[in-house]
């Protein structure tokens, strides 16, 4: 199954952006998220995001200089 051109692109930022919104919200303690949780679900978004951002941004540089 494959995701559509603009979800695709979107995907590696908004988990970022998640992944940032929710340690924020774990390090500032908001009463109704479960701390642990919470930095967990964070982190892994986060190194997601920026795998995906990585293995993205190696392919294109790969293909682009083969095409060359």
């Amino acid at each position: 199954m494959r995701l559509p051109k603009p979800l695709y692109e979107a995907l590696p930022f908004f988990l970022i952006i998640m992944g940032t919104l929710l340690i924020v919200l774990a390090v500032n303690r908001y009463e109704y998220a479960p701390t642990l949780l919470t930095w967990l679900i964070g982190i892994f978004s986060l190194i997601g995001g920026t795998l995906i951002l990585a293995v993205r941004l190696i392919y294109r540089i790969r293909t682009k200089a083969e095409e060359d």
